[in-house]
């Protein structure tokens, strides 16, 4: 079973007849945003309700989340299909700018300044709480810098880049987004590539 919300509005359930889609793609991986493609009918009742870089799309695969991110600007074809792309919450860091620095820190100190400067930048739905940080340094101390303005995310990249691990976003009991950052994945698919 398949559901997709634009925020609260049910957009799309495999066990309803009026709210069909005409495709639906999914594309995520490790430390990437990942991304969705939605195409409706002209017909549908949620064709008008997206607004670019505000609506937050959410996508569930029997009941666990696939896919959250925003909706981008949508298309529309020559028949009034409209095509609504979206890009996953770890493109949310574009949106906050980290002015000149100098870091000599900790990865774990440096992870949370970053993401509180970043929170301080934006609203409501782009925020993320500080989670669970595994990733170690031997001797627990990095200098990170840069002389312009950089995006969190690049900056998040940076940090990845340098000690490894793995962005991963989960909800925490009070609904918040939590942003964690693990050395390793304590899971694995089972699917055979």
């Amino acid at each position: 079973m398949i559901q997709v919300y634009a925020d609260k509005s049910l957009v799309y359930d495999s066990r309803l007849e009026g709210h069909g889609l005409l495709g639906l793609t999914v594309t995520t991986g490790l430390n990437k945003g990942g991304t969705a493609s939605i195409v409706m009918p002209p017909r549908h009742p949620a064709y008008n309700i997206f607004s670019s870089y505000k609506t937050v799309v959410t996508i569930y695969r029997d009941g666990l989340l696939l896919f959250r991110g925003r909706a981008l600007y949508p298309t529309d074809d020559f028949y009034n299909r409209r095509t609504i792309t979206c890009e996953g919450e770890r493109c949310f860091l574009r949106d906050g700018v980290i002015r000149p620095y100098v870091y000599q820190d900790g990865p774990a100190a440096i992870f949370a300044d970053v993401i509180n400067l970043y929170n301080a930048q934006v609203g409501g739905f782009k925020r993320f709480v500080v989670g669970t940080v595994t990733v170690t340094d031997p001797n627990n101390y990095i200098r990170l810098e840069s002389e312009s303005a950089e995006q969190a995310s690049d900056v998040i990249d940076k940090l990845v880049e340098r000690c490894g691990g793995y962005i991963v976003f989960t909800t925490n009991d009070a609904g918040d987004r939590v942003i964690n950052w693990y050395e390793s994945l304590g899971y694995q698919s089972r699917q055979v590539i």
